[in-house]
């Protein structure tokens, strides 16, 4: 996969700008299949969660990715050129479900105070007990400030170190995928530093989540009376919920 393949969506083909709760990379090693192909390739790189809303197969794609997510993973069976492989995949421990709403379930993860919030129509959120105190306070569920590095179309070599957010997805042709974010997101936006022979852009972004609305309703009263994990006993493989 080359650099192109890798920063551009796997459903529309735009670039994707990596941005909490709208764009993502969905990392190789996750061993995710597109089970909606004939040939169930696997399925890696980058997405926009509106595409991923829009997709045709976007049920399968959640199935899939909740096999992988909301499990510990576990063995599957490939077959290429005729011969059947036998793989083994790691699950992200997300195995018990706190909520089931008309739009998204939650669950959290067995060895770690996260959560999961997995819409029905595919895009995920992870949050973590600081995200979930802010919740319970009340306030706006923000991404948290991140370092993030992308490579930059072609077309936004020579303005992508002192552009704003806006220009530089609008140069890119993909401002469209994130007018709402912008709009509505407060985002919070620093470029660190632009490597222009790979069009390396390092930068941090800070947005507010765009978690269902039943999400952080049911997270806002669950957030008063969770437990946090004790690893003691986790350690004696008592289970949390």
């Amino acid at each position: 996969m080359d650099a192109a393949e890798i920063i551009s969506c796997q459903f529309c083909g735009r670039y994707v700008f990596p941005f909490p709760g709208w764009g993502t990379y969905l990392q190789p090693y996750r061993f995710m299949r597109a089970v909606w192909e004939p040939e169930h390739r696997f399925f890696c790189g980058s997405l926009h969660f509106q595409c991923l809303r829009e997709f045709e197969h976007r049920q399968a794609f959640r199935q899939e990715f909740g096999e992988i997510a909301l499990t510990w993973g576990g063995e599957f069976s490939v077959e290429v050129h005729g011969e059947v492989h036998r793989m083994q995949r790691a699950g992200m421990g997300f195995i018990n479900k706190i909520f089931h709403g008309e739009r998204c379930v939650i669950h959290r993860n067995a060895h770690s105070d996260t959560w999961l919030v997995l819409e029905h129509d595919g895009p995920w959120y992870d949050l973590d007990a600081a995200q979930l105190e802010a919740i319970a306070e009340g306030r706006p569920l923000r991404s948290g400030d991140w370092a993030y590095k992308t490579v930059v179309p072609a077309e936004c070599d020579r303005m992508a170190l002192h552009a704003s957010l806006p220009e530089l997805l609008d140069q890119a042709g993909v401002l469209d995928l994130y007018e709402e974010a912008l709009r509505t997101g407060d985002v919070e936006y620093e470029v660190f530093d632009y490597y222009p022979p790979k069009r390396i852009l390092e930068y941090s972004v800070e947005n507010v989540l765009p978690i269902p609305q039943e999400a952080y309703d049911f997270l806002r009263e669950y957030a008063r009376t969770y437990e946090p994990i004790d690893f003691d006993k986790l350690e004696e493989n008592e289970e949390y919920l």
